[in-house]
């Protein structure tokens, strides 16, 4: 029985290792044919569309047209500053953490970072404007303000 169950042993020892083996080629094979197929990588930290222009936290883009020129106007800091009048037409982007949404086609007015900003927005009445606004919120953090950051001309005025 000795000889029986040694041999048994060593026919299972035998049978276990070729089919272990059999099956690490079979692997080896699947891995050869994944090999020659393109790899699809994840997207990484800071790739972004073409296209997809980013814009910062608490500025928002809009298109509109200037109504009116330079006032002074109290905002809710009880500040006199320097404003401008202006409609906006739409929003064309907007960042994030925006308190206070502007409202569509109605006149609102709108301070600037610089004053030569205005003074150059005066002269622009009447035409179709896009403006970079920044919103600054006042003391007490329930209402909010915008500036002027930047602006540009659209070849089609009124």
């Amino acid at each position: 029985m000795n000889i029986n169950l040694s041999t048994f042993c060593v026919l299972f020892f035998v049978f276990l290792f070729s089919s272990c083996k059999s099956s690490l080629t079979a692997q080896q094979k699947k891995d050869k044919t994944k090999s020659n197929t393109p790899k699809i990588s994840k997207p990484k930290f800071g790739d972004v569309v073409n296209d997809f222009k980013q814009i910062n936290p608490n500025t928002i883009e809009v298109e509109g047209m200037v109504v009116s020129t330079i006032k002074l106007v109290e905002n809710c800091n009880n500040q006199n500053l320097k404003t401008i009048a202006f409609k906006i037409n739409k929003k064309l982007q907007e960042g994030q953490a925006i308190q206070n949404h502007l409202p569509i086609r109605k006149k609102i007015f709108l301070t600037a970072v610089q004053s030569s900003i205005l003074k150059s927005l005066e002269t622009k009445q009447g035409m179709t404007v896009k403006l970079y606004l920044k919103e600054k919120l006042c003391i007490n953090g329930d209402k909010s303000f915008f500036q002027i950051l930047s602006f540009s001309t659209q070849e089609n005025s009124k």
